[in-house]
């Protein structure tokens, strides 16, 4: 991003309150994220928060495919869920909701467990090492995230993170790393 010389911000200044508008009005619409992120600070209501937040919760539970799918592997079963994390990942950008963060990356790796652990204990634990650390890495974010959140909030999502923690020392590949990361068995307060 360019910085602005002095005299520039000086002379964007000194123009009239109507010609600013204009050029702001320009800029806003190039940029798509900064829109959004307007559109909800200013327009938008906790109700239309909430609905996002359901959103993002059927698409998860409609997009980690239904247990027995043929051909389904550790690999394939991350792929599906890296643009639902990007789905996450934009709505913390635009309403920097850290709890629904926690809640809806808790929900994508518990489904993906709760399906296919069957599958993936299926399968040598070398075919298991991209998704091991990749459930690992959102593991381990949402912990410092949860962590840091004040914890009244934890009874929204301690019950599900700790369900997902047994998940996750169930498979021996992710109970490993788990270990070795110092991924606790049980979240608490």
């Amino acid at each position: 991003m360019a910085k602005l010389r002095d005299e520039l911000k000086k002379a964007i200044a000194a123009m009239p309150t109507k010609e600013k508008d204009k050029l702001l009005f320009r800029l806003i619409a190039k940029d798509s994220i900064l829109t959004e992120k307007l559109n909800h600070e200013l327009l938008a209501t906790d109700s239309e928060v909430d609905e996002r937040v359901r959103y993002l919760e059927k698409l998860i539970l409609e997009n980690i495919y239904p247990k027995g799918i043929r051909g389904l592997t550790p690999g394939y079963l991350m792929m599906d869920m890296r643009p639902l994390n990007a789905q996450i990942t934009h709505h913390v950008k635009i309403t920097k909701d850290k709890l629904g963060a926690v809640i809806l990356t808790i929900l994508l790796l518990k489904t993906a467990f709760e399906r296919h652990l069957e599958m993936l204990e299926a399968f040598p634990r070398k075919r298991s090492e991209t998704f091991t650390k990749y459930i690992i890495q959102r593991l381990t974010f949402i912990i410092k995230t949860a962590s840091k959140l004040h914890e009244d909030y934890h009874i929204e999502f301690e019950d599900n993170l700790n369900k997902l923690l047994e998940y996750v020392y169930r498979f021996d590949s992710t109970a490993e790393a788990a270990k070795e990361a110092g991924i606790s068995r049980k979240f608490e307060c």
